[in-house]
């Protein structure tokens, strides 16, 4: 957030001038999630996780992504590979996944 601070406190490191800090609220009491840093995109996963919310497959996607991304796991690139082709498919395809599983972005 640039606007609000002083450019001498980004003068170390640069890119923290392009982070927010972030929190996610809840009526209840829930686990603590501890992620260093969050992609725009992966947000609407982590506060459907972070909330225990039913989610739709697209969703579950979403969050097996934003954990891989945060463990280093192996899983990521075929992940991210299925993410592109669904990505694919929805604006330059035929639609296929809509097709399918006409229910694959609706919650139960």
């Amino acid at each position: 957030m640039p606007g609000l601070y002083p450019a001498s406190i980004f003068s170390s490191n640069p890119l923290n001038q392009y982070e927010t800090d972030y929190f996610i609220w809840s009526n209840y009491e829930t686990e603590k999630l501890s992620y260093p840093s969050v992609n725009s995109s992966d947000f609407p996963a982590l506060v459907l996780k972070q909330t225990d919310s039913k989610v739709s497959p697209y969703y579950a996607l979403l969050t097996d992504i934003l954990e891989a991304e945060n463990q280093s796991s192996d899983d990521l690139e075929a992940l991210s590979m299925d993410l592109q082709m669904l990505q694919y498919d929805l604006t330059l395809g035929n639609s296929y996944i809509t097709k399918v599983d006409e229910k694959f972005f609706e919650t139960e």
